[in-house]
């Protein structure tokens, strides 16, 4: 028996937008201006990996689901769908007079589903293709076993679309509304000529937005508001520009100049600049942990617990610079899974008490142990914030353990290679999560070799708390086993100027929803 969710989309939004009278306002032409320091290499939806990419995306194109003002998940280019009782049937049926950015292409269930077919092509390659994996045969396809028509995606008429599962995904809501189902026109795709969404011209667009320009030598992007968008929701914001791939210390005069509404960037040092004329939002999105392979090891002694149990998280609290904060546990802490913020549902984790004495021991007095240690090195990655610690860790374990441990800054993409090849043994590794989840950060790790906890045979758990205790015992084990040891969390982080007076975010990633930004004059 199917059960049906049908969203009453007239109602709420009459109630939401008595609430919200600014957004009542469709008409208007105020323009969002933004600065980043993140690359656009590709607008392509299947294959953007950045996080600018990603908002272009997800601003100018409805999934079959998308995110609302409070950043819920809600239905988008669908505007009803049903769900069988084993979890494993999903049935669209999309908006009435839905159009391309072109204003006369008809947006239709083929579209998702050639859009749903390019993400798992091996030779499309797309950086979250494993999000759709869930799909019948969608892993097979990818790894080329098997033929791209045997897809569980089929689109019966041009209003409905069935996706067939091979086991409960209970993020695959999510996952819809993600960049890498998003649909694609297969017509306009083959007219591009191998050019599709790497200019203005080359894309397609049916979302609250389209993308008006893209100047790739002055790296600006310009979305307008698309005038024959028939979803929800319209923007208040007639535009919002961008300009992306700003250097930190760019972005710094920038905001001491007071150049632009918005500022988002990864780099932390924007936030020691002193203006009060903007309003500051932290993500806390990575997670710096101190990383243990199990092959550091002599044979003589229990290395692993005697370096944790000598790193003095306290005294490295004292020391923190203000904008981080000591890591919660290994899962960064603004992580979420299944729209639910992870750390507040599954709780703390526990660490290792600092004790000194307890590390000398398990480290023996076997002299070959500290001429082995002395061979070593912690890697971190190349920043100020980093530096500070793993000097602080080694000049701890030097005069706890005279251990004369060296250290090397390196990018972070060297620490993840080194990792994954072995060749790195002792790191400040940064822990991420491409998605925003939980389960993503596992992921990661899982990816990366640091464990082979088979996290995907635990996917399948319907219920949300037994599934935020198993992602929960495994970062304990992580800590447990001394593998890795959290350190401290960096933000992505968000500057608002008081012309701003609304903002919106999609919380899988933490990405500007400027369908729900209101600017004022």
């Amino acid at each position: 028996m199917l059960f049906k969710k049908t969203f009453a989309v007239i109602l709420c939004l009459t109630i939401f937008l008595t609430c919200l009278c600014a957004c009542s306002d469709h008409t208007g032409n105020l323009t969002a201006y933004c600065q980043t320091d993140q690359s656009v290499q590709t607008l392509d939806p299947q294959l953007v990996s950045t996080k600018t990419e990603q908002t272009v995306i997800y601003n100018c194109f409805d999934g079959l689901m998308r995110y609302d003002a409070n950043g819920q998940i809600i239905a988008g280019a669908a505007d009803q769908y049903t769900v069988s009782d084993d979890g494993k049937t999903y049935t669209f049926t999309l908006r009435e007079n839905l159009v391309w950015s072109d204003g006369e292409t008809p947006v239709t269930a083929a579209d998702f589903k050639y859009g749903l077919t390019r993400a798992v092509l091996p030779e499309t390659q797309a950086p979250f293709a494993s999000l759709l994996f869930s799909i019948e045969n969608a892993e097979e396809i990818y790894s080329g076993d098997q033929s791209p028509d045997t897809l569980g995606v089929q689109a019966p008429n041009e209003q409905t679309i069935v996706i067939q599962l091979t086991r409960p995904d209970y993020n695959f809501l999510y996952t819809l509304a993600h960049p890498v189902a998003a649909p694609c026109n297969e017509a306009f795709f083959l007219s591009t000529k191998g050019k599709y969404g790497l200019d203005d011209d080359s894309l397609l667009c049916n979302g609250a937005f389209y993308l008006s320009q893209w100047n790739t030598e002055n790296q600006t992007i310009r979305m307008v508001r698309f005038s024959d968008y028939v979803g929800i929701d319209k923007s208040a914001l007639y535009a919002a520009q961008i300009a992306y791939g700003a250097k930190d210390e760019t972005l710094i005069t920038s905001i001491k100049d007071n150049e632009y509404n918005l500022y988002t960037s990864v780099y932390a040092d924007m936030l020691t600049v002193n203006n009060t004329a903007y309003t500051q939002n932290n993500f806390y999105t990575t997670t710096y942990a101190l990383y243990i392979s199990e092959n550091l090891q002599d044979g003589q002694a229990d290395i692993h617990s005697a370096l944790i149990q000598d790193v003095d998280r306290t005294s490295l609290r004292i020391n923190l610079p203000v904008f981080l904060q000591e890591a919660s546990g290994v899962i960064p802490a603004d992580s979420i899974e299944r729209g639910h913020s992870y750390r507040q549902q599954a709780g703390a984790v526990s660490f290792p008490v600092y004790d000194a004495a307890a590390a000398v021991e398990q480290l023996g007095n076997e002299q070959s142990t500290y001429t082995y240690l002395s061979d070593c090195t912690l890697y971190y990655p190349d920043n100020d914030y980093a530096r500070l610690y793993a000097n602080h860790i080694v000049q701890t374990w030097q005069r706890d353990l005279s251990a004369y441990i060296n250290t090397q800054a390196v990018t972070s993409d060297e620490i993840l290679s080194g990792i994954q090849s072995g060749e790195i043994l002792l790191a400040i590794l940064p822990v991420q999560t491409s998605n925003g989840t939980a389960f993503g950060a596992i992921s990661f790790l899982e990816n990366l070799g640091v464990i082979d906890f088979q996290i995907q045979n635990e996917y399948t758990q319907p219920d949300l708390s037994s599934w935020l205790q198993t992602l929960k015992a495994y970062e304990q084990q992580l800590i447990d086993q001394y593998t890795l040891l959290p350190l401290f969390d960096t933000p992505d982080c968000y500057l608002t100027d008081q012309k701003i007076t609304q903002l919106s975010f999609i919380p899988y990633g933490n990405l500007l929803n400027f369908r729900y930004i209101i600017k004022e004059e």
